[in-house]
């Protein structure tokens, strides 16, 4: 008989004492719990650590080299599920989470990899816009240009054994969710968007804040020149320009209001 699934939670941090009671919190709150969570510190220097530190059912372990996708690989080389669910500091998860991505790998047992969409939930201004707008573009978009779903950071779970025959990212100006998907992709491996896992997150990448915005936007384009998508990087960044420029005007507003009123 096949053993039951079990999973994993890694949580790469740093500098999360903002954000990570509430995830933590959320994950306490899960009807049906994970096997294992645990919190990787990659050198915070604020109150990260000792958040993660007071729930008893985490694991912390520290990367001392500095990069999210190290501490990403540390999470992984730890874990001890089948299963890797993939979250940042700011993810907040429904309660029935847990429940429905088991059910959904017990039942899709061909499946490699899943990813759902989430919403975002301190853009005070522009409400659900945002949010699907960014469903639209990363999930709808780049399937169009790269024939697969993209994984989202954010809110992912992946078979171990297949992120541990993937090759690492050799530059950190790549985006490593976008990049672990194309290599799934190059690999015939089977990733799946499940509407169901929901989940929310902070708009934290240059919340009104125009560089910023645009350095993190960059990063997708050149994730795909990297793996050899030289066509969808192309079409990606000219798509991603255009919406950046159409909403450079809402973007300065909203951030000189910020800096103004600390909204």
């Amino acid at each position: 008989m096949n053993q039951p699934l079990t999973f994993s939670i890694i949580i790469p941090v740093y500098n999360e004492q903002g954000y990570l009671d509430h995830c933590l919190r959320s994950l306490a709150l899960q009807t049906v719990k994970p096997d294992e969570v645990i919190v990787i510190d990659n050198n915070s220097t604020d109150d990260t650590a000792a958040i993660a530190a007071s729930f008893d059912f985490v694991t912390l372990l520290r990367e001392p080299r500095q990069g999210r996708i190290y501490a990403q690989d540390t999470g992984v080389r730890n874990a001890k599920g089948k299963i890797i669910v993939r979250l940042d500091g700011d993810t907040r998860l429904p309660p029935e989470w847990m429940a429905r991505a088991k059910e959904y790998f017990t039942t899709h047992p061909t499946v490699d990899a899943v990813t759902g969409k989430g919403s975002f939930y301190d853009v005070h201004h522009l409400g659900n816009v945002v949010s699907v707008l960014h469903g639209f573009f990363y999930f709808s978009v780049q399937r169009f240009l790269t024939g697969t779903y993209i994984l989202w950071g954010s809110n992912m779970a992946i078979k171990k054994e297949v992120y541990e025959s993937m090759q690492r990212p050799d530059s950190a100006m790549v985006h490593e969710d976008i990049d672990l998907s194309l290599k799934l992709k190059k690999a015939d491996k089977i990733i799946a968007l499940v509407p169901e896992l929901k989940a929310e997150m902070s708009m934290r990448h240059g919340r009104y804040k125009p560089k910023e915005t645009l350095l993190y936007l960059a990063g997708a384009p050149q994730t795909d020149f990297k793996n050899g998508f030289y066509l969808a990087g192309v079409l990606y960044g000219l798509i991603l320009g255009i919406v950046y420029v159409s909403l450079l005007p809402v973007m300065l507003v909203l951030s000189i209001g910020s800096s103004l009123f600390g909204a």
